[in-house]
């Protein structure tokens, strides 16, 4: 039997810069099959699963908004539990239960089984396993959080494109039995990376410096001051405003995130030609990835929470602007610039909450927003829904409502600045 805990020393000993990337790579392969679950790979199953089953559509929907709604307060007992047992454990066993999810809802034959199983691979696609990687980034760098958490999230990205795309171009759409059984002895069998490369939940506990180095090389001498952390406790974050400014600016954008649901819909009652929303898929897609990039280069002359602030205002102006851009090509550049938001939005929010408050314990306190914000993303997409159904059918009322919440949300993020220690931890 091959001895594990050698065989990751040896790696770590034979290439102790490039640990660090090892770690997040692993991440990365079981973040991607996580977006299975995500709202736009998933839609490529609503006409396969409704047509055989005799479902309506928000039938379909429910599933996903139950799931979202029920799951969102285990970020706070996940977050804790990824502080307490680590990433490779937690991403391993929820990988598999993923794999398995995946495997139920293949064999899905009435109404319950399909919403057990979507319940249990939205629940843990985005809670343990979205929480586990921004933890393990805040854990593993501090000096790069923001680039290597901007390559995280890109795996979100890439999923979103590549999975439904895979799906339609081998499946056709209709064999989605054979297609989700495959996808899920796949998902299953890659929980075996993050076991076999994650040997620890910080570096420190294999001999290296956050970062995924053995020591302070000539790059980092001017930044060292970075790698001093303190380390709060929940307790004592939840009482200071940045929190709060940082969650409720967070909450705004998740909230915009949610309404993206409806986004198309408006546009092509519009008169948008339906043959370009495949083509505003992959904008929006581009605008998310691109985003938490373009602020991590920012980032070194700008301070995270003006930065998160102008994403926010932007963001407020594009869903002002909705009711004036021409139902044409153009929204393609509207779609850029609204995954732009929330592309960078994902990227500064957990940076400034890890900067903020230390590595100790920054699940335990990224759970306790991550809980708030799946509350908010759900809201944004249900609140549209009603409006447009009880206001003579428009959005309009909707969006603005929206975009005045990302005001606020600009204001508080603009006030977010590093709180003062209250407590020494040892």
């Amino acid at each position: 039997m091959v001895n594990l805990n050698k065989f990751r020393n040896a790696l770590i000993q034979k290439s102790p810069f490039y640990y660090g990337w090892t770690v997040i790579g692993s991440i990365w392969v079981v973040t991607f099959f996580s977006v299975t679950f995500a709202t736009p790979s998933f839609s490529v199953l609503v006409g396969p699963i409704t047509d055989e089953f005799g479902w309506n559509r928000t039938l379909f929907a429910g599933a996903i908004s139950v799931a979202t709604i029920i799951g969102a307060p285990a970020g706070i007992v996940i977050g804790r539990m990824l502080d307490r047992y680590g990433t490779r454990s937690m991403l391993t066993l929820a990988t598999l239960a993923m794999g398995a999810s995946l495997i139920l809802l293949a064999l899905a034959q009435n109404l319950f089984m399909f919403y057990l199983a979507v319940f249990l691979g939205r629940a843990l696609s985005g809670t343990v396993i979205m929480l586990g990687g921004t933890v393990a980034v805040a854990n593993w760098f501090v000096l790069r959080r923001k680039p290597v958490l901007a390559v995280l999230l890109l795996a979100n990205y890439v999923g979103i494109i590549v999975l439904p795309v895979s799906f339609v171009l081998v499946f056709g759409g209709s064999d989605w039995r054979q297609a989700l059984w495959i996808l899920g002895i796949i998902t299953t069998a890659s929980a075996i990376i993050p076991w076999l490369l994650i040997a620890a939940k910080r570096p420190e506990d294999v001999g290296l410096l956050p970062d995924g180095i053995n020591h302070l090389t000539s790059d980092f001498k001017d930044n060292s001051e970075g790698l001093i952390e303190e380390n709060w406790t929940p307790t004592h974050a939840v009482r200071t405003r940045s929190f709060w400014f940082i969650t409720l600016a967070t909450m705004a954008v998740m909230a915009t995130m949610g309404s993206q649901l409806h986004r198309l819909p408006f546009f092509l009652e519009n008169g948008l030609n339906p043959g370009i929303t495949s083509l505003y898929v992959v904008c929006l897609v581009l605008g998310m990835s691109s985003g938490g990039f373009l602020v991590s280069i920012l980032g070194r002359w700008v301070p995270d929470r003006l930065l998160l602030a102008a994403v926010v205002l932007a963001g407020a102006l594009l869903l002002f602007l909705i009711t004036a851009i021409p139902a044409n090509k153009a929204v393609v550049l509207y779609a850029y610039g609204d995954g732009f938001v929330v592309g960078s939005t994902l990227t500064l929010m957990p940076t400034m909450l890890a900067n903020y408050f230390g590595r100790r314990e920054v699940g335990a306190i990224r759970g306790l927003a991550h809980s708030l914000m799946m509350c908010a993303n759900a809201a944004g997409a249900i609140i549209p829904s009603l409006v447009y159904d009880f206001w003579g059918g428009s959005y309009a009322p909707a969006f603005t409502g929206i975009g005045v919440c990302l005001v606020a949300g600009a204001v508080f993020a603009a006030m977010a600045t590093k709180p003062k220690r209250l407590v020494i931890t040892t």
